[in-house]
C-alpha cells in the first residue's frame, strides 16, 4: 500500500494558490516566533528569505513536486533543507508539526489532530490509551490490532480512520526518504542530549526561558512551557516539557523532557529525558531507549581526569 501512496493529495487550481499562500504565512509565523523565543538569526532569516522566495513564485508548489519530485523544494532559491521538509510537511498532511509545537501544540496530539474527524478530545484518548506518539506509531497499532485499539475509536469510524492514517503514515515515509532518512535514523550522541536537557532545566528552574502558553490545557498540564533552542556540534535542538496526558498521569511534567534535533538536511527525530527509577542508573537523567550509551557515558565521565570530575552533567553547572 505505501507504494502506491500518493506524495501529496490533489488540490484543484484555487485551492493550491491558497495553500502556497498558507505555506508563506506559516513560514513568517515561524520566522516571528523564532526570534521572540531566542532562536539563532541564521534560523529566523532562513524562515523569512524562504517566504520571501515562495511569494514571488508563480508556480505552485504543488506543480513543482510533481515535475521534479520533492526535492526539488530544497533546490528553491534560499530555501534551506529543513525548511523545505517544513513546506514538504504542510503539503502533505496540512500542518509542520514544528510550528504547531511553538504556537502551543506541543506534544504528540498535535500531528493526530491533522488526521481528518480526529478532534482534541480524540487525539488525547488515542495518545494515552493507545501510548502513541507519531503517525507511524499510530498505523501500526491499528493495523496490527494492539491494545484494543478499535475500541478507542468512535464507532462507525474505525475503517476510515484506518485507511486516513495508512494514507498519512505512506505520505510522511516519503518525504522523509526523500531528504535522505537512513533505516536506522541517526539521532545526537547521549552527551550531546544530557548536556541539552541540563542546560534546559537548570534555565526553565532559573526562569529566563521564553514560554509558550498551550493552546489546550487539560486538567492538570503545565499552563506554560518553558522553551530551549539550542545549537552543539552542528545540530540544532528545542526543548521542552512533555506536557502529555502520560505525564500527567506519572506526575512527571517537571521531569520528562522532550528535545527535538536536526541535522543539515536530515528530517527531525525527537528523544525524551527522564529521570531513571531502577537499576545502576536510578536517579540519574538517561534518554530514554539509550540508557546503554548512558550508562557508558557516565562511567566516563567518572573517571580521573574527566572534564566533570565524576559529577552526572545533569548535575553540573549550567
Amino acid at each position: 500500500m505505501e507504494t502506491t501512496t500518493p506524495v501529496l493529495p490533489r488540490a484543484t487550481a484555487v485551492a493550491r494558490r491558497t495553500e502556497d499562500d498558507a505555506v508563506v504565512r506559516r513560514l513568517q509565523d515561524m520566522a516571528r516566533l523564532l526570534q521572540v523565543q531566542g532562536d539563532t538569526p541564521q534560523r529566523v532569516a532562513a524562515c523569512r528569505r524562504a517566504a520571501q522566495t515562495l511569494s514571488r513564485r508563480k508556480m505552485p508548489l504543488r506543480q513543482l513536486v510533481a515535475a521534479a519530485g520533492l526535492p526539488a523544494l530544497q533546490e528553491l532559491p534560499d530555501v534551506e533543507g529543513w525548511v523545505a521538509q517544513g513546506i514538504a510537511e504542510m503539503l502533505a498532511v496540512g500542518c509542520w508539526q514544528a510550528l504547531e509545537r511553538l504556537r502551543g501544540w506541543a506534544d504528540p496530539e498535535a500531528l493526530l489532530c491533522s488526521l481528518p474527524g480526529v478532534d482534541a478530545p480524540l487525539a488525547a484518548r488515542l495518545h494515552d490509551e493507545l501510548a502513541v506518539d507519531t503517525i507511524d506509531a499510530l498505523e501500526a497499532s491499528l493495523l496490527a490490532g494492539r491494545h484494543g485499539a478499535m475500541t478507542v475509536l468512535p464507532a462507525g469510524r474505525a475503517a476510515a480512520l484506518t485507511a486516513d492514517v495508512v494514507e498519512m503514515a505512506g505520505r510522511l515515509r516519503t518525504i522523509r526518504r526523500a531528504f535522505g532518512e537512513r533505516s536506522v535514523p541517526i539521532g545526537p550522541p547521549v552527551d550531546i542530549l544530557l548536556e541539552i536537557d541540563r542546560l534546559f532545566l537548570h534555565r526553565a528552574r532559573s526562569g529566563d526561558l521564553p514560554c509558550i502558553v498551550p493552546r489546550r490545557e487539560p486538567p492538570g498540564s503545565l499552563s506554560r512551557l518553558p522553551v530551549l533552542h539550542a545549537e552543539r556540534s552542528g545540530w540544532h535542538f528545542t526543548a521542552l516539557h512533555a506536557n502529555t496526558a502520560r505525564a500527567r498521569r506519572f506526575g512527571c511534567l517537571h521531569d520528562w523532557v522532550v528535545i527535538h534535533a536536526e541535522q543539515a538536511s536530515r528530517p527531525e527525530r525527537a528523544d525524551m529525558v527522564m529521570t531513571s527509577g531502577r537499576g545502576a542508573l536510578a536517579g540519574r537523567r538517561v534518554v530514554l531507549g539509550r540508557e546503554p550509551e548512558c550508562r557508558q557515558s557516565y562511567v566516563a565521565q567518572a573517571r580521573p581526569g574527566s572534564s566533570t570530575d565524576g559529577v552526572p552533567p545533569w548535575r553540573s553547572r549550567a
